[in-house]
């Protein structure tokens, strides 16, 4: 519904906005966006975890959170400085175990 004003509510106003819209909206002003990502970065982190633990079944959230975080991670160096050696780690230690499609997925 359009906000009374006349025109659309922005994707703040409606809640959690989608990846892909939290996306776009994060390249154009990161700054104003780095709470959001910060909790989808935590939520990230602890699928991470979940799949160090049970690397045979993939959190249905994990590839697109995986594709968020990889388009975004340019605009947060210093939050995401930790997220390739997670990534890398789970690849070593888990790779002959990990789903196919999250392998794939990790290593591009």
């Amino acid at each position: 519904r359009g906000h009374p004003s006349g025109g659309l509510q922005s994707p703040r106003m409606l809640g959690a906005p989608s990846l892909m819209t939290l996306q776009n909206l994060v390249r154009r002003d990161p700054d104003g966006y780095t709470e959001e990502v910060t909790s989808r970065l935590r939520h990230f982190q602890s699928l991470l975890a979940i799949l160090e633990q049970q690397p045979g079944s993939s959190p249905p959230d994990f590839l697109p959170l995986l594709g968020f975080i990889s388009h975004i991670a340019a605009c947060f160096p210093a939050m995401m400085a930790d997220v390739p050696e997670g990534l890398g780690k789970l690849i070593d230690e888990r790779h002959d175990v990990l789903e196919p499609a999250v392998r794939r997925a990790i290593l591009q």
